[in-house]
C-alpha cells in the first residue's frame, strides 16, 4: 500500500507541473449556525435560511453548466447537519466540485491575538 501512494503522490506532482495557475470562477457560499439551531447561508449578498427549500433552490440555482466549483466557507464550530445538508442540496443541483474553506470561530482567534 505505501508504493501505492507514493507513485500517486508522484503523479500527482507530474501533472500539477502541468497545470496553469489561473484564478477559476468559483461559487463562495457562508455557512453559519444561530443560537436557535438554525442554519443559515450567505451567498451573493443575501442570507437565507435553509429550512426555507423554495429560497434555498433559488439561491442555488445557476445557468452555467459545467456548474462552476462551489466554496463553502464557515467556522470550525459549524454543526455537520448544515454543511451535511448544504452539500445534499448542492448536490441536487448538479454541484460536483465542492471545496471547504474553515476558520476559527471568533472565540478561538481572540484567544491567539493575546
Amino acid at each position: 500500500m505505501p508504493f501505492r501512494r507514493s507513485i500517486a503522490a508522484v503523479l500527482l506532482l507530474i501533472n500539477a507541473d502541468h497545470i496553469e495557475a489561473k484564478s477559476l470562477p468559483h461559487f463562495s457560499i457562508w455557512i453559519q449556525s444561530q443560537d436557535d439551531g438554525r442554519c443559515l447561508l450567505t451567498t451573493k449578498g443575501q442570507t437565507f435560511d435553509m429550512t426555507d427549500k423554495a429560497a434555498l433552490d433559488a439561491a442555488l440555482s445557476s445557468d452555467e453548466n459545467p456548474r462552476p466549483p462551489v466554496h463553502l466557507l464557515g467556522d470550525t464550530d459549524t454543526p455537520y447537519r448544515c454543511t451535511g445538508g448544504l452539500i445534499y442540496a448542492l448536490q441536487r443541483k448538479g454541484y460536483n466540485k465542492i471545496g471547504f474553506i474553515s476558520e476559527k470561530p471568533a472565540s478561538d482567534a481572540a484567544k491567539d491575538d493575546r
